[in-house]
């Protein structure tokens, strides 16, 4: 039997690394949502500076570095080159890569270490439900964190659709599968 004085440091610290990580997936998780806004919010100042008067060559010059970078950026994978500084290169990249398909939330946290550290640390894999769970858990400092929405949908082939916000996470199948 540990002692008790042993068992509770064993508490605290496995505490402390659990909080540790809601902290880490809150920075995270507001991470991607505000880099999708201010994606959604560019792509629409784009949509309209595209749709302006093409006659009209000086303004069209004109569009601002603040409305293409969050495109950019936006769109970049993992071992893309950097994302370049110039504005025309900018718009370059914008037009080479702007048919991909948006970033899920699973997608942008398993360009980060977080997948690896937590099954290394855990020894279990690391779901989106176990990252909306700790997302939505009450911690240090949440106050304000919005919570996250996540509900099911029959799509109509008798399988059952668990969103997030407006992403779809995964698909469970009659079966009681799972499918991303």
């Amino acid at each position: 039997m540990l002692d008790k004085d042993v068992l509770s440091i064993a508490i605290a610290a496995k505490e402390k690394k659990d909080d540790t990580f809601k902290e880490r997936m809150n920075k995270l998780y507001s991470e991607y949502f505000t880099k999708k806004e201010l994606y959604e919010n560019a792509l629409h100042q784009f949509e309209t500076w595209e749709s302006e008067d093409e006659n009209d060559k000086k303004k069209k010059d004109k569009l601002p570095l603040k409305t293409i970078k969050p495109l950019v950026v936006w769109k970049k994978r993992k071992g893309d080159d950097a994302v370049p500084t110039k504005h025309a290169l900018l718009l370059k990249r914008w037009h080479e890569t702007k048919q991909r398909t948006d970033l899920s939330l699973e997608d942008f946290l398993r360009t980060t270490s977080l997948f690896p550290t937590y099954e290394k640390e855990t020894g279990r894999n690391l779901t989106m439900i176990i990252i909306l769970s700790k997302v939505n858990e009450p911690g240090p400092n949440r106050d304000d964190h919005p919570q996250v929405q996540q509900e099911g949908r029959d799509n109509g082939t008798g399988e059952l659709e668990v969103m997030a916000k407006e992403n779809l996470l995964y698909t469970i199948t009659g079966d009681g599968s799972r499918h991303s």
